[in-house]
């Protein structure tokens, strides 16, 4: 199942039908003793 829980296919250069999938994720987040442990740091905690 891919994202999305939509199947993924895709085709190798011989033409068969694989099932793989590579993704990047990036957290962002805010610098500052402010923005620490707050809702504006969320994407970067999660990857962390």
């Amino acid at each position: 199942m891919g994202l999305f829980g939509r199947s993924s296919k895709f085709s190798d250069s011989s033409g068969k039908n694989t099932s793989s999938f590579d993704a990047l994720v990036i957290g962002l987040g805010n610098p500052g003793k402010q923005y620490a442990r707050s809702r504006h740091n969320v994407g970067e905690e999660v990857v962390v």
